[in-house]
Formats: structure tokens, C-alpha cells, sequence
């Protein structure tokens, strides 16, 4: 196989997935895409930058990479933090986050199963929100807080809400169980003690085969009530 033209490596995968962000998400992503050289940088986002549509963005894009030298493979260096540790990696534009967090970090509590946004298996917070890592691509988590089921606890010293889950007995094979608790772990970051129906439709894109989600709903209303009883209502007072 000859040489890779970087536009029909990249440009039709991230152009598609540009226009569908907000525009200044846009553009801060097709930024990390663009070629070193400045004049190409600089000739075309000084036009497209005043542009309102993303459509025109990925547009830009796609130009900027049809006028690099051929052969040449654009990898973006992406910087973010990970677990609470600022990271630098070097990646290709389709490099999914799942396979970045598994085969490059080694962070393989985070599970790969459907590959197709379907199952919840690879869920990950990225700000404090459950995403989807199989269908994220790895080049937007730029100057954002990644983590994952390794950064909340330990075996050593599980997080309260992984000690819930044990308790209640709401763990079985355990594949659903890092994507299910990093989930619950996002609703519970924004409302303390949601009730059951706010808990099972946070929960309703985790597929889980073996506990049937009551056992499940028990332990995520069994971690709020303790992190509750707590005087300020925090995880790190729960002993």
C-alpha cells in the first residue's frame, strides 16, 4: 500500500463529525488538524473563522488537507488531563478514546464491547459527564478532564459508590460494572439524591445482562443516602 494522503486518512471522518458541534468547538478542534505550516493556518482560518456554520468549517478543513504534500500523515498533539495528571499524546484523527485509554495508557477498566455508542460498557467522564468513549474521538478531549473507573478508586481503596455497589449486591460478571458505576457517578455529581426514576433513565443507555437494574438502583440510592448522612455531604467523609 502506497503513501496515505492525510485528506483521505482524516478529513471525511472529522469534516462529518465538525458539523455537528457548536461553532467554537469547532473550530478549536479543526485547529488541532491543520498543518504546521502557519500560511496554510493562517490563510484559511482568517476567512473561515467569521463564517457561522460549522459546514464551512469542516470545508476549511478539508482544503487545508487537500493542499499538504502528499504522504504526509497529520497526527494532532493532544493535551489533557487524565485521573488528575495532565497528559500530552501524539494521536491520529480517528484514534477513538476507548482504544487511546485501553492500548495506549493501559487504563483497561474502561470496556470495549459494541463500539457503537449502544451498550454504556466504555463509558468515561470527560468534565464531569458520562461520555461514551467508543464513539469520542480522542482529538476532543483537548484541555478537558478525562476519567476513568482506574481514577475513582482503587482495589486498595474503593470510592464509596464502589463499595455501594458491592454491598448491595449489584455486581455479577462485572464487564457492565466500570461503565454502569462512572455513569451513576456523573447523575450523582449533579444531584445528590436523585429518586429512581432519575436514576434508571441515567442508566438506561448501560446495558446490563445478569442483575436485572434493581440491584443496580438499590446500590446508587444506597450511595447517595451515606454520601447524605455525611455534615458536608461528601464522598470523602463516607468511612
Amino acid at each position: 500500500m502506497g503513501a496515505l494522503n492525510a485528506t483521505a486518512v482524516l478529513a471525511p471522518s472529522i469534516g462529518e463529525r465538525i458539523k455537528g458541534l457548536g461553532r467554537d468547538e469547532a473550530i478549536q478542534l479543526a485547529l488541532k488538524f491543520f498543518p504546521r505550516e502557519a500560511g496554510l493556518r493562517e490563510s484559511y482560518f482568517k476567512r473561515y473563522k467569521e463564517e457561522t456554520t460549522c459546514n464551512a468549517i469542516a470545508e476549511a478543513l478539508d482544503m487545508a488537507f487537500a493542499e499538504t504534500e502528499r504522504g504526509t500523515r497529520v497526527m494532532p498533539v493532544v493535551h489533557f488531563d487524565l485521573n488528575g495528571r495532565a497528559v500530552c499524546i501524539e494521536v491520529d484523527g480517528k484514534e477513538l478514546l476507548v482504544d487511546t485509554l485501553r492500548k495506549r495508557f493501559l487504563l483497561t477498566g474502561t470496556k470495549k464491547a459494541c463500539g457503537t455508542d449502544d451498550c454504556g460498557a466504555c463509558t468515561v467522564l470527560i468534565d464531569n459527564r458520562a461520555v461514551r468513549s467508543c464513539a469520542y474521538l480522542t482529538c476532543m478531549v483537548e484541555g478537558r478532564n478525562v476519567m476513568t473507573i482506574e481514577g475513582l478508586g482503587t482495589p486498595w481503596h474503593l470510592h464509596p459508590l464502589q463499595q455501594a455497589f458491592i454491598d448491595a449486591g449489584a455486581v455479577q460478571c462485572g464487564y457492565c460494572t466500570p461503565g454502569m458505576i462512572m455513569t451513576v457517578y456523573g447523575l450523582l455529581e449533579e444531584k445528590e439524591n436523585p429518586d429512581e426514576e432519575e436514576i434508571r433513565m441515567a442508566i438506561s443507555g448501560n446495558l446490563c445482562r445478569c442483575t436485572g437494574y434493581q440491584k443496580i438502583v438499590n446500590a446508587v440510592k444506597l450511595a447517595a443516602e451515606r454520601r447524605l448522612m455525611t455534615a458536608n455531604h461528601s464522598w470523602e467523609e463516607i468511612k
